[in-house]
């Protein structure tokens, strides 16, 4: 991706968008809870960025060079939702990770002109590269779930749309839709159908459903595959093993009594010991170890 769309670049550091929830909250006043991501575009980035009509992104007057860059997830998320759980449940999911990990957000990193005051359609050019987004992801799509009964991600096309990009490009382990409770789930996993998916542009819809057609064979394909990520809880490992494998990235691990078991006829290792000691750290960095070892 030496060539990407700008767009690309504009990913949002999790320092940044703790700053700019502040910054929200501070001009919508009493309204925050209820200021739907719509609301804060129509009514915050939008006139912030008509002087130069750019992306919020861009204005180096709202976040710094050392803000932005490529991301590391890809946020999903349905608009009309609360503005302030997008920022909730991206920080719960980021938890320890650094203050430089980049998420990107269609809201900041979208340019919300529509080609008013530029020579091209900046606007659908960006739309355009969701694609070119999801690919430089490394660490997948996050999928941000507010209220499954009025805001249902499962129900909005470009949702689905760049869920089977996700799939694509990343893999299931790719896909990460954190979820409240077991009915939340239920609620999602009976409203997958992606003939179904709700769409502003017919033109849009009718595109969606060609590429999940063309990855997937088949829309039946695609939905079978959604539910079945969906009813396997916990989705992925991948986010915890990571930020344990990072925690301990310098210390020089001793295997040989692993090895050993590796090697002899016990069927199970046991890991034990008390809270906090490393239990789950040490057991990742024997996963990476042993992964990277075919024969056994």
């Amino acid at each position: 991706l030496a060539n990407a769309p700008r767009t690309v670049q504009l990913a949002v550091s999790k320092k940044a968008l703790r700053r700019m929830r502040q910054k929200l909250a501070e001009h919508f006043g009493e309204r925050w809870p209820t200021t739907t991501t719509t609301d804060m575009v129509m009514e915050y980035i939008k006139p912030l960025t008509a002087g130069k009509h750019c992306r919020l992104a861009e204005l180096p007057e709202f976040l710094h060079e050392d803000e932005i860059g490529r991301p590391t997830y890809f946020i999903s998320h349905a608009w009309k939702a609360p503005a302030d759980i997008l920022f909730s449940r991206i920080d719960d999911f980021l938890g320890d990770a650094d203050d430089s990990t980049c998420v990107w957000v269609d809201c900041f990193a979208v340019n919300q002109h529509s080609g008013e005051g530029v020579d091209h359609n900046q606007n659908q050019e960006d739309v355009g590269a969701f694609e070119d987004v999801v690919i430089a992801s490394e660490g997948g799509t996050l999928v941000v779930v507010a209220d499954v009964e009025r805001f249902n991600p499962a129900t909005r096309g470009w949702c689905i749309y760049e869920w089977d990009y996700t799939i694509l490009h990343h893999g299931p382990d790719g896909l990460h839709m954190p979820l409240n409770s077991s009915s939340d789930r239920t609620t999602l996993v009976a409203s997958i159908d992606v003939t179904k998916a709700e769409c502003f542009m017919e033109a849009d819809k009718e595109m969606i459903l060609q590429k999940v057609a063309l990855h997937h064979n088949s829309y039946e394909a695609f939905n079978n595959k959604l539910k079945l990520q969906l009813l396997l809880e916990p989705l992925s490992y991948k986010v915890d093993t990571e930020q344990h494998l990072l925690r301990s990235q310098h210390t020089e691990w001793r295997f040989i009594e692993v090895q050993r078991w590796m090697e002899g006829d016990k069927r199970a290792l046991c890991v034990v010991g008390e809270g906090g000691t490393g239990k789950s750290t040490i057991s990742a960095a024997m996963i990476k170890e042993w992964q990277s070892k075919p024969n056994q």
